[in-house]
């Protein structure tokens, strides 16, 4: 036994001037809470009854009755559980023996720590290994350790003149000894959690990596109500809760059945919490964190803790309007199940720019044919290769992002805004049952003829229109085209706009009917659409209806004539 002995003891003195020799003062430890200790260089701190943190140091304080003890030094540490020392009083050489024990080498004195002999109070230092400066060391619950033998640990205590001082008490003198030694270790990489300092006066729940915190306590998968911003679309059964900053790292969070207190219910009591190293506590000397684990938050020591708690970001509340002229504004934050539920009715273009769209938006199908989307810059790599229409606003410019665009015949369309274009961005096409038949046309944005061959009207006389061969068409025009031998009608955009609300204002013989189903009515004027046989524009019967994308001629009813194509 001695021979290992006096091996060990070359071994740690080796070691510890090593460790002399390399160490430039100040220095940073971290806080370490590990389930095994290992050898290494350490700061050791314990609490006192009061709850302040003491650092035990290699000064000795003499107690002519009890023994000499072992000075505690108020250092400061950080909000990331590091402490910095400007020289070694504090540090801590700590060696494993096997079977659980430990030897403390001081780094000022050279020598280890030890205990007065029969269990007596009072510690010393000895200059080689035996068994009074082995200690046993055990792991605790809340990540900190206990170094002891028989009967008696190292732990903190306060004298008759309020000096804060270190030896080895009984295990039922002192309260707090329960608590154990807090280790920070030279060298120690940050324990680093996800969760983010929350922002005053925002909105937040209690999740996990894939779940979220309902109002009774349960969990909930988070598919439905992840949003692509990485926050959290409200519903009705999601506890919800109000962050208000206390200070840099402290806050509380409330709702209206009070504030969230340490056992993760509603209280009418204050209760702060703390944000530090990414990690969720509560805000006491001796912090317990917010985790998760078989389904449920709970509030845990460090070593209880299975995965770290989050709190997300919760949108606002959803919202829909309809203006006037068919456009629907979304607002807040929708599920994925709230937009595949959209009620389209009378819905002309959706405006989702003020709205924060689901992770999942494969789950929504548009049902509107020609229904412009307009996106913000957040939402466009969501839905961009996605949906169809996609048109991204920055300001008062709206950009197409289809890389090509296809305008379904006979489907209204409508948009509020103008949409920027590219050449051959959008297309037109349309299947003509007789191809030897002239039909007619219209665009909302200047285009040219792929296939198919258009005419322009250059007037009338008498009863006979005047027509000319065109390629290029213009926005808000009508024409006439006859399509390719097999029925094929299709035009191409030219770089420009669409545009919808100059509609009707082109002063042409042949009118776009603003792209949307016209209905004839009785009235002061006659509407002339092209007779599909006759091939002449003849008066449409009351309540007879124009399909999207044609043209017609307005006349006044004493001009009730067949007006020939020529």
């Amino acid at each position: 036994m001695k021979k290992v002995f006096m091996f060990l003891l070359v071994v740690t003195i080796l070691f510890a001037a090593r460790a002399q020799s390399s160490i430039s003062f100040p220095i940073t430890l971290q806080r370490v809470a590990s389930s095994v200790i290992g050898p290494g260089i350490y700061a050791i701190s314990s609490l006192n009854a009061e709850g302040t943190e003491y650092f035990m140091t290699s000064s000795l304080y003499p107690n002519s009755k009890k023994g000499t003890k072992l000075k505690g030094e108020r250092c400061v540490v950080d909000a990331d559980e590091r402490v910095t020392l400007d020289d070694g009083n504090a540090l801590w050489q700590v060696e494993t023996l096997g079977q659980d024990k430990v030897a403390l080498y001081s780094y000022a004195e050279q020598k280890y720590l030890a205990r007065k002999a029969d269990g007596k109070l009072g510690l010393t230092f000895a200059q080689s290994l035996s068994d009074q400066v082995m200690w046993t060391c055990t792991v605790l619950s809340n990540g900190n350790v206990s170094f002891s033998d028989d009967g008696r640990a190292l732990a903190l205590d306060e004298n008759d003149s309020h000096v804060n001082l270190f030896d080895n008490y009984s295990n039922e003198y002192l309260p707090h000894m329960k608590n154990g030694l807090k280790l920070y270790k030279l060298g120690a990489a940050v324990s680093q959690g996800n969760m983010e300092m929350p922002k005053n006066g925002h909105r937040y729940c209690i999740a996990s990596n894939y779940t979220l915190c309902l109002k009774n306590g349960k969990e909930h998968s988070n598919t439905d109500a992840l949003l692509c911003d990485g926050s959290i679309a409200p519903f009705e059964q999601l506890a919800v809760w109000t962050a208000h900053l206390q200070g840099d790292s402290t806050f509380v969070l409330k709702n209206d059945e009070g504030y969230l207190d340490y056992n993760l219910k509603p209280n009418t009591s204050k209760f702060v919490w703390r944000l530090r190293n990414g990690y969720w506590q509560t805000d006491a000397a001796e912090p317990r964190y917010v985790s998760y684990a078989d389904g449920a938050w709970v509030v845990s020591t460090w070593a209880e803790m299975q995965q770290p708690a989050l709190l997300s970001e919760v949108a606002e509340e959803p919202g829909r309007s309809v203006t006037a002229a068919g456009t629907c504004l979304l607002t807040g934050g929708w599920t994925t199940s709230g937009l595949k539920n959209l009620n389209f009715d009378g819905i002309k273009c959706l405006d989702v720019t003020k709205a924060i769209l689901p992770k999942d938006v494969k789950a929504f199908t548009q049902q509107q044919y020609n229904c412009p989307v307009f996106v913000g810059e957040a939402q466009a790599a969501a839905v961009q290769n996605v949906w169809h229409f996609v048109v991204l606003c920055r300001g008062a410019d709206c950009e197409l992002l289809d890389q090509k665009l296809v305008i379904t015949d006979k489907q209204p369309l409508n948009t509020d805004r103008e949409i920027r274009i590219a050449e051959g961005q959008v297309s037109y096409r349309r299947t003509a049952g007789d191809a030897t038949a002239w039909q007619t046309l219209s665009l909302p944005y200047d285009a040219e003829v792929a296939t198919g061959t258009a005419y322009a009207c250059t007037g009338m006389s008498g009863d006979s229109l005047s027509f000319e061969q065109v390629k290029a068409l213009s926005a808000h025009t009508g024409y006439i085209i006859k399509p390719s031998k097999d029925g094929v009608i299709e035009v191409l955009s030219v770089k420009g706009h669409i545009n919808v609300t100059s509609a009707g204002t082109q002063q042409n013989l042949l009118k776009a009917n603003e792209y949307d189903w016209l209905v004839i009515t009785d009235g002061q004027a006659t509407c002339y659409m092209l007779h599909p046989t006759l091939q002449n524009f003849v008066p449409a019967p009351s309540n007879s209806r124009l399909a999207p994308f044609r043209a017609y001629m307005r006349m006044v009813k004493s001009k009730a004539l067949h007006i020939k194509v020529r």
